[in-house]
């Protein structure tokens, strides 16, 4: 009996010293380190986009309209779309070069709502609409002397890269986009564009951090969902502009 008492008293704790060894590997795992503007190093990392907004002559688009009056002020317009039905998946990087300069890439996927409007049908919101479902962005690198108390370069950098959907960007068209990288309380980045390819657009992009470390983004390859049909990754060739 005492023999027996003994084997389940061992068990017991065998049990609970894996649980503690478990419980310990979690607790390896670094914590995110949310970004501030004081501490420009904790920008470094991969983030979630959020959110994205697109505004033009010709229409808005909108990952979500309900939030257009809330992150875009003084902007009313919004594509009519069922919000439900637009699913979207981004990703950005921002990485901390050793001379304090930041690049930052992005790259965002969306289907649903106004967004699976087929190109070509006659409408120019269709044309607009079906060239903003996938979006990567490579921006120019920001200098540590761009980074100010309240931005991450405040315009004075200028130019941006990249493809859309169905097409590579021009870059020779690209060079006078500016924009703007911010940082709230909460630790949400929000980044102005001001894209002047064919007509002042602007774009606002909200993310999230969700890593410390710097995943690749490729250009050229759609993520596995949300699906977009007519994802052409051989439209063209995209190239890495060195630091």
């Amino acid at each position: 009996m005492k023999k027996s008492l003994l084997l389940i008293l061992a068990s017991l704790f065998a049990i609970f010293a894996l649980a503690g060894c478990a419980e310990e590997e979690k607790n390896d795992t670094p914590a995110v380190i949310q970004p501030t503007l004081s501490n420009v190093s904790s920008l470094n990392g991969t983030y979630d986009i959020e959110f994205f907004y697109v505004n033009a002559v010709i229409a808005a688009l909108t990952t979500d309209c309900s939030k257009v009056g809330e992150y875009a002020p003084g902007e009313t317009k919004c594509a009519d779309n069922d919000n439900d039905s637009v699913k979207h998946y981004g990703q950005a990087t921002i990485t901390v070069n050793p001379n304090g300069s930041v690049k930052v890439f992005s790259k965002i996927q969306i289907n649903g709502g106004v967004f699976d409007q087929t190109e070509g049908t006659g409408s120019l919101i269709n044309m607009f609409a079906a060239d903003k479902r996938y979006n990567f962005t490579e921006y120019t690198t920001i200098p540590a002397s761009a980074i100010t108390s309240t931005a991450v370069n405040d315009k004075t950098v200028t130019g941006t890269y990249g493809r859309s959907a169905n097409k590579v960007v021009d870059e020779t068209e690209s060079v006078n986009n500016t924009f703007t990288f911010t940082v709230e309380p909460d630790g949400t980045v929000v980044n102005v564009l001001t894209d002047v390819t064919v007509m002042p657009a602007n774009t606002i992009v909200r993310m999230k951090k969700v890593s410390n470390d710097v995943i690749a983004l490729d250009p050229n390859t759609a993520y596995e969902t949300p699906v977009i049909d007519n994802f052409d990754a051989k439209a063209g060739r995209y190239e890495i502009k060195n630091n």
